[in-house]
């Protein structure tokens, strides 16, 4: 079986960013976060957790660790078929609590062949910086970036003197191929 997920990361707009991602699912949650990370291109720096709302929740995902604020499940040992069952199903994916990057996942199809590789077949925008403050630091550092000056900050995203920063950038092909190579 293979769920295909379309997943937003939240509070980032103009422009929106997403995946939608193919995945087999007797995949474990950590895969699903390895696939997120390399499609969205974040660096795998920081703790994740997935739960099935925002807040308030019953249940954590994640890699356990010695504090536990919530039930906790280990996301090695869980399938994406163990909680995701049916289709517009959502679940909250939290990558780095200091910066607070949300994503919403959406199962938007389930399909019973027996799925390959996991895929990145769509998506939109680039994905923010590490470490450059959440959406709302994210915000202020495109409106930096966008006129002259700051020298600093270009050199901190790995910007050369004539190089823009250009949020709508997304190369599907790269993103798909690490995806694979997971």
């Amino acid at each position: 079986m293979e769920f295909t997920f379309r997943i937003r990361l939240l509070y980032v707009s103009k422009p929106f960013v997403w995946r939608r991602l193919l995945v087999p699912a007797h995949y474990s949650f950590d895969h699903l976060h390895r696939i997120i990370q390399v499609s969205f291109g974040w660096g795998d720096y920081h703790a994740y957790s997935f739960a099935p709302r925002e807040t308030n929740n019953d249940l954590v995902i994640k890699i356990p660790s010695e504090i536990h604020f919530f039930p906790t499940e280990d996301a090695r040992l869980h399938a994406l078929s163990d909680y995701f069952r049916e289709e517009k199903q959502t679940f909250i994916y939290e990558y780095d609590a200091g910066d607070h990057w949300t994503h919403r996942i959406t199962l938007e199809k389930i399909t019973p062949q027996e799925a390959g590789r996991p895929r990145c077949v769509a998506g939109k925008g680039k994905c923010p910086p590490e470490d450059c403050g959440g959406a709302w630091g994210y915000e202020e550092f495109k409106e930096k970036l966008s006129g002259p000056g700051y020298p600093d900050l270009r050199e901190w995203a790995g910007l050369g003197p004539d190089q823009i920063w250009d949020p709508f950038e997304f190369d599907l092909e790269r993103a798909d191929a690490l995806v694979q190579r997971l």
